[in-house]
């Protein structure tokens, strides 16, 4: 029988663990752990128009500094995990080596079942952003959703209010350190899910 690994390290010893993977299986999705980060700026790029995965396929698109996906770029699978510097999620930027999720991008998280959203730095809301929609039924099309960083920050007015939604959410943070920044917006975070797990 075939035996899949279901870590990829990174780094190790004197090597450091700067660089981008981008891995498509048919086999179940896999973390990335990395040590030794040097800092320096490894960038990955999917352009517009390009398509990445299949139907049913795990998805991985990891970089330990910035991830770009074009806005008409393709994504397709079961299984979706992305990393980068910074994640910004609706209308907004929080920098160039951010990954901007939004518009036809951000619709199409719903066609994943399980996504997880890794920033080795801060995860962002502008405005009234959505992440994962609705059945017809009103059940989530998100089944699994983990997001993994430092920090949870929302940037928008007392209005907005921010949305997930997921069967089952997971708030972690692996990278080793947390941060002390403070958003400077305000509104709030709905979680619609019938499970919430907060992990180390």
């Amino acid at each position: 029988y075939t035996v899949q690994a279901s870590v990829i390290t990174s780094g190790g010893g004197s090597t450091n663990g700067d660089c981008s993977l981008l891995r498509v299986s048919s086999g179940p999705q896999v973390t990335v752990t990395r040590n030794n980060l040097s800092g320096t700026t490894p960038t990955l790029t999917v352009e517009n128009d390009a398509t990445v995965g299949s139907q049913n396929s795990s998805v991985l698109l990891d970089s330990s500094y910035s991830t770009n996906i074009g806005g008409s770029a393709l994504l397709a699978g079961n299984a979706l995990s992305v990393a980068s510097n910074q994640i910004d999620i609706g209308s907004g930027s929080s920098g160039a080596s951010a990954l901007s999720l939004s518009g036809m991008l951000l619709a199409q998280m719903g066609n994943f079942r399980d996504i997880t959203l890794h920033s080795y730095n801060g995860i962002n809301f502008f405005g009234p952003a959505t992440l994962g929609g609705l059945e017809a039924s009103g059940n989530p099309l998100i089944s699994v959703l983990v997001l993994n960083a430092q920090s949870l920050n929302g940037y928008g007015g007392g209005s907005d209010s921010a949305t997930i939604n997921a069967a089952s959410v997971t708030f972690t943070n692996n990278n080793g350190s947390v941060t002390s920044a403070m958003p400077t917006g305000s509104g709030s975070l709905n979680i619609n899910a019938d499970n919430i797990v907060l992990s180390d």
